[in-house]
């Protein structure tokens, strides 16, 4: 026998090998994946699955893309030895890791969900930006399609049209700043200790994600006789008056200005830094400047 027909013989045993081991995997790994459902994330995908292999051209199964869902590699030696790695993706994997179970990823804007649709998650974003740099009334839904990079009936799939949209994104931001200002004012006992707390969260919300801060700024007059009572119950001027009330009955505070004035001034010190860093004038993070606001808003309110 020639040195060709053996190298002949020994590449048709590893194919031989190659392909029942492949087999062997279908029979343990396949029922096991069907038996898992095809899983939420596949019901809402908008683009097709990538096409993965890591040897060869060879048709693979993809997996959609989502931070949400959970990966299932197998690897499989498929006839003619080419090596492939299948990734079969599904949002209800019973075996999903606990710790990273309704952890918010610290990259993914607050008003962003983990079950949004990727196109969702974009819209969101990009409407943000361009309702505070254009304006509500400026801005289109044919502006937020083409700068989000889908088109119009994407943006109706989701919402039922601007308005809705931006009172989502309202709710959203302001629900988040005032349990921010809430949690600070409960951390704390003293009027000084309470004060800081409170200028330390919304800076740091400021530095965080300044196009949140500045929308509910500049959209509580729109938006808030449209919120529903649930939020309406708490407020951020609600919070700065009790702040006031703790100064008062420890003498930190004047007698001498009327309540609401006073809260006004207070609150507005911190709008104006906010609206000041988004033009330009206050280069520095938000951050930085609270000791100073502490001290301006301590020597406002005192007696």
């Amino acid at each position: 026998m020639t040195n060709l027909q053996l190298l002949g013989q020994r590449a048709d045993r590893r194919r031989g090998a190659g392909r029942q081991t492949f087999e062997r995997e279908q029979e343990l790994v396949l029922p096991g994946l069907e038996a898992m459902g095809p899983g939420r994330a596949f019901a809402e995908r908008e683009k097709p699955p990538d096409l993965v292999a890591e040897l060869g051209e060879c048709p693979v199964v993809g997996s959609p893309r989502g931070s949400h869902e959970k990966n299932i590699v197998s690897r499989y030696t498929c006839p003619g030895s080419c090596l492939l790695t299948v990734m079969l993706a599904s949002a209800n994997v019973s075996g999903m890791d606990a710790r990273t179970a309704g952890r918010r990823d610290r990259s993914t804007p607050f008003y962003v969900s983990a079950e949004d649709a990727p196109a969702k998650r974009q819209i969101l974003v990009t409407a943000l930006a361009l309702f505070v740099r254009d304006g509500l009334c400026e801005t289109s839904v044919r502006d937020i399609a083409k700068a989000s990079g889908f088109t119009n009936p994407a943006l109706f799939k989701h919402f039922k049209g601007k308005d809705h949209l931006a009172r989502y994104l309202f709710e959203r931001c302001y629900v988040e700043l005032v349990d921010l200002v809430s949690s600070a004012m409960a951390s704390e006992t003293t009027f000084a200790a309470k004060q800081r707390a409170v200028i330390d969260v919304y800076l740091s919300a400021l530095d965080r994600d300044a196009n949140s801060v500045l929308y509910v700024i500049d959209g509580l007059r729109h938006f808030w006789p449209q919120m529903p009572e649930r939020v309406r119950r708490q407020s951020i001027v609600g919070e700065v008056r009790r702040l006031l009330a703790v100064g008062l009955a420890e003498g930190r505070v004047t007698d001498d200005i009327d309540k609401s004035v006073l809260a006004t001034a207070w609150l507005g010190t911190l709008q104006q830094v906010a609206r000041f860093r988004y033009f330009g004038e206050l280069k520095q993070p938000a951050r930085a400047l609270a000791a100073s606001l502490d001290t301006l808003l301590t020597k406002m309110v005192r007696p």
